[in-house]
């Protein structure tokens, strides 16, 4: 592994900007604006100089979010320089929050199962070494492989300036930690394939409802998301790269997506939920629909692929409409994270008139990826559903559904899971933001007739479109682990309008929903004390929807 790393360094870090690199921070009121800047003599910062600039506000405990937005300047520095120095402001400012992310997510992730651990970082030791091998070959004429370096670049910034500032060796982390935070639902799977584990949906480890939902007369379009998954995930940033990067090394060329700004975590620079909105005028989200057919983990290779991650934020920055993206996405499939991708293309809307490539949609699982327009099933519905499972019949065959559904019932199956009637039943009530943001956050688990299951208690917490699977009892009886008493649910919920979507801004949320008269989360009487939360409240019960508090251009 080190012998890799250190190999990576010095291949990603090819370009580095010529002369001293100096940094300047200021606090004010609580936020910090920090920057990178070339030498001059009177150590000023001037509009010419700078290479780049960070924006951060702690106010999570007030808000239930952090809020961080970088700019980088591409007239004086290459697209690698522009990642390493987003990077290193990033880890110089937020090393607090990331080593809280690190320390609730990444720290323990080895914890009882430490052989099959040491066969995953072999596993992305060995991917590394392709990986870096590959851009020597590319030469930066490719794009796909030029901003496959790019990010590894952002990742050698990050803990370059993390490590600047962490002046606790017992925090110390390395490059391998920050590439492993920013992989981290990409090396479950990983491990998944490399156990032959199919469990993932009984467990309900899959994330996310969302829906689109048209309004009449075609008047507006709503898109709202949230994210489901562990509560020790709930130290929360919204974030902002503004990096007007090139389509290649060798283009002058800048690509459409510039500027994305989605909910995320700190030291990671995908969203991971996965929510964006893109300055091409995209806005991409998904819901992991996962595998459960063991014989497809055999497509999952540590040469040949990109991780999904990487190839997500690939396509978010190359792609200017809803076809190139699942174009861009669909090459180098490594068959993890495998989800149902939504693509909305708001150049496709204008109200009253919504026009065909509105809307694609891409599923992935291992060896296979299927995408296709879906507009017109979007104007027929006049919603669109998202929640787990996966639409396409033969992606649905291929993954191992049916054969859930043959053996416990229509929970697994695409029309009659709980969600989807859900959806069916409610989508109408959406009439504009605040509506949609009460959808998402809905569960009245214990009157809902969909509530209802062959357990004891005769309902689950997770039969909702935001779940709360720490209220089931303990002690309750359930049909699979996915409807029991878990450290799970829904943490958030994001919803926008083409016309807030066109200013990066969104509404979010963060927290465990409190639903129809539910008890707020309580960490010292949940019974989880135990699962790792710095920095999070004892009680959630104070945030609320809020405006992301954008500052705009920050030069």
């Amino acid at each position: 592994m080190l012998k890799i790393l250190v190999f990576l360094i010095i291949v990603c870090c090819s370009f580095v900007v010529e002369g001293k690199f100096l940094k300047k921070i200021e606090r004010v009121e609580g936020s910090v604006n920090a920057y990178a800047y070339t030498e001059n003599d009177n150590d000023a910062i001037l509009h010419s100089s700078i290479l780049c600039e960070l924006y951060y506000n702690n106010t999570y405990s007030k808000l239930g979010w952090d809020v961080m937005q970088v700019q980088t300047n591409p007239t004086i520095q290459s697209d690698t320089d522009q990642a390493r120095c987003a990077g290193e402001l990033e880890g110089l400012v937020l090393y607090e929050a990331i080593y809280i992310h690190y320390y609730n997510n990444i720290k323990q992730w080895c914890k009882g199962r430490q052989q099959l651990c040491d066969k995953v970082y072999a596993f992305l030791d060995e991917h590394l070494a392709w990986v870096n091998q590959t851009i020597i070959d590319k030469d930066g004429w490719d794009p796909e492989w030029h901003h496959v370096n790019v990010f590894l670049n952002h990742m050698i910034g990050l803990q370059l300036g993390y490590m600047e500032s962490q002046t606790d060796p017992k925090k110390a982390l390395t490059l391998t930690d920050f590439i492993v935070m920013n992989l981290q639902v990409d090396l479950d799977d990983v491990a998944a394939a490399l156990e032959g584990d199919i469990s993932a949906k009984i467990r309900g480890d899959t994330r996310c409802s969302a829906i689109i939902k048209m309004l009449p007369n075609n008047e507006d379009l709503l898109i709202g998301h949230n994210t489901w998954t562990s509560y020790n995930q709930m130290y929360r940033v919204l974030k902002w790269y503004d990096m007007p990067l090139h389509t290649s090394a060798r283009s002058k060329m800048l690509v459409p997506g510039k500027t994305i700004s989605f909910s995320g975590y700190p030291g990671v620079i995908t969203s991971m939920d996965d929510f964006y909105l893109v300055s091409s005028g995209l806005i991409a989200m998904e819901t992991t629909i996962g595998n459960s057919n063991a014989s497809l983990w055999q497509f999952v290779k540590p040469t040949g692929q990109i991780f999904e991650s990487v190839r997500s934020l690939m396509a978010l920055r190359l792609a200017n409409n809803g076809r190139s993206w699942c174009e861009t996405f669909t090459g180098y499939n490594s068959g993890t994270y495998n989800n149902q991708w939504m693509i909305i293309d708001l150049h496709k809307f204008t109200t009253g008139k919504p026009q065909e490539g509105l809307l694609w949609v891409l599923e992935q699982i291992p060896g296979y990826i299927r995408f296709q327009d879906q507009t017109a099933l979007l104007l027929q519905q006049t919603y669109w559903p998202s929640y787990n499972v996966a639409f396409y019949p033969d992606v649905f065959n291929m993954s191992g559904n049916q054969e859930l559904v043959d053996q416990y019932g229509d929970w697994f199956s695409y029309n009659d899971t709980a969600r989807a009637l859900i959806f069916r039943r409610d989508h109408s009530t959406v009439k504009d933001l605040d509506s949609l943001m009460k959808l998402l956050r809905s569960n009245d688990y214990k009157h809902d007739p969909y509530g209802q299951c062959n357990c004891t208690p005769p309902y689950s917490a997770e039969n909702a479109l935001a779940a709360r699977s720490d209220l089931n009892p303990k002690n309750g009886k359930y049909p699979f682990p996915a409807l029991g008493h878990r450290p799970h649910g829904a943490i958030d919920a994001k919803v926008v309008s083409p016309d807030l979507a066109r200013n990066m801004s969104f509404v979010a949320v963060c927290g465990p929903t409190t639903g129809t008269n539910l008890p707020p989360f309580k960490w010292s009487k949940s019974g989880f004390k135990h699962l790792p939360h710095k920095g999070q409240p004892n009680t959630f019960t104070h945030f609320q929807p809020m405006l992301t508090p954008w500052i705009g251009p920050l030069f």
